[in-house]
This record gives structure tokens, sequence and C-alpha cells, in this order.
């Protein structure tokens, strides 16, 4: 459905839909090993067993590192690769010879990869239809698209100073953009602007950045202090409010540049 809705919005001429369990058995006899999916993309990519080459790369469902099953029986509906313990997505598009055993800063990826790590059938539907909520023609193509939300953590761990200046990266990130696109609308949410409560969360913050994206924004750009389940030591976004979000048809792309978010790769725990 999500390859058809592509194609029919000429975002992409042909895609291709492959069945995992179809690499697995082609490339590591049947085992779910995160090297099969890399030396899949690696035989597409590298050789002229394909017509035209993929540039692009979707992971369409959650994974694990317990890919073996020792400690779990959560679905592993595409297996994760771990690198010095972390999950390391870039092990599958770093295709070229020697590459995999860099895994550098020096390294370039060979392929746009991505993924939407959905944990259930229902999870996987509810974000493809937001995707076409967002793209398809019944979208709202309003001057919300125009917008881009930074979002810096202070210089403080609870009372504490940890001297780490999150908002110099967006400053950065402000400068780059408004160089490519200087009709962009850029708003922000500066920790360093709000006051403590008595227990060092910063309330009006939080109000403003819900405000914010409930306006709509296209883009979040968060540095700063994070968890699994919040956004800085103040807690400005917790697990329990993602129900005050209110942006139907608005959905932006989130980049959170923090610890500890998104750890998808952990069986039996969400994120």
């Amino acid at each position: 459905r999500l390859a058809e809705h592509k194609k029919a919005t000429g975002k992409f001429l042909n895609p291709v839909v492959i069945d995992i369990e179809d690499v697995y058995r082609e490339f590591s006899g049947g085992n779910h090993d995160p090297g099969a999916i890399r030396n899949f993309l690696m035989y597409v990519h590298n050789s002229n067993n394909w017509s035209i080459a993929p540039d692009y790369v979707l992971l369409f469902g959650g994974g694990h590192y317990d890919y073996k099953g020792y400690d779990t029986d959560e679905i592993n509906y595409i297996t994760t690769a771990q690198i010095d313990f972390k999950c390391i997505e870039d092990f599958f598009s770093c295709i070229n010879a020697g590459e995999y055993v860099m895994m550098n800063d020096s390294v370039a990826p060979d392929l746009f990869l991505g993924r939407i790590p959905h944990g259930s059938i229902l999870e996987a539907k509810d974000v493809v239809d937001k995707i076409i909520d967002t793209e398809g023609p019944d979208a709202d193509y309003g001057a919300w698209r125009n917008r881009l939300l930074l979002v810096s953590d202070d210089d403080m761990a609870g009372n504490e100073k940890d001297f780490i200046q999150h908002f110099k990266s967006n400053e950065s990130v402000e400068e780059i953009v408004k160089l490519e696109r200087p009709s962009l609308e850029v708003r922000k949410v500066m920790l360093f602007e709000y006051e403590w409560n008595e227990i060092y969360q910063k309330p009006e913050a939080s109000s403003a950045l819900f405000n914010e994206i409930n306006n709509g924004v296209s883009c979040v750009n968060y540095f700063g202090h994070g968890s699994e389940n919040a956004w800085a030591d103040e807690a400005i976004l917790v697990k329990d409010k993602i129900c005050n979000f209110h942006n139907s048809k608005r959905y932006p792309i989130i980049n959170s540049f923090s610890c500890s978010v998104g750890r998808f790769d952990e069986p039996d725990r969400t994120c």
C-alpha cells in the first residue's frame, strides 16, 4: 500500500517490495541474520542483476538484537545490526567492500536507508495512513509546511551546570537551512528562555513546544539531553503526554539528537 502510494504521487516510479523472509532464505539459509540484508543490498546495488539499482531503501518493520530468540519470543520483523552494543542502521547502507568493518566518520552510506519500526500490523497501518494523509490528494498543503521548529535544551542538569551548549548546534542548523531556503519560517523553543518551577521543570517550555507542533510545523529539530521517556531533564516532552498533540494531517519529521531516544531494538520494551 505504501509503495502504491509513492508510485501514485510520482515520488518513485518503480518501487519494489521484497519479502524479508525471501532475503533470509536466499542469503542466510533462512536464519534471521542482519548480514543477509546487507549482502542482498550489496547484490542488487553493485551488480547488473537488477536493471535499475536501488538508491533508496525502507526497512518496514521493527526489530531487535535478540534475533536468535534466546531471551524473548517477541516478533523480530527485520532484525537489527549491533556494533559496540548499539543499533547501527548504517551497517546496511555502507555496502562497499570493507566498509562494514570500518564504520567510522569517514564512511559515507552508499544507499539512502531508513526504517519504520512498527511493532504490529495495526501500527504499520497507522503509519501508512499518516504518510498518505500528509502526501496524498487530501493533504493539508498550508503554510505549516514552510515552518521549522528548533528546540534546544539549556546547559543545566537539574540545578547543576553541564556546560553543553545545545543551542549552538541548532544555530548551525538554522544557518545552513536558511542559506538553502531563505523563505523558511524558523520557530524556536529555547529552554534558556524559560523559568524553572519548584521541581526544576519548565512547564511553560513544554506548553510552547506543544503549541508550536499543534499549530503546524514541517520539521522539529531537538538538541539536548534525553531518555527513553523524555526530552531534557526538565521533561518538556514525555511519552505520557503524546496524546496532547492535536495536529491531524500536519505530521512533522522529528529529529531527536539526544541520548537513549528511539531504542526500538530492545525486545519487550516500547519506545
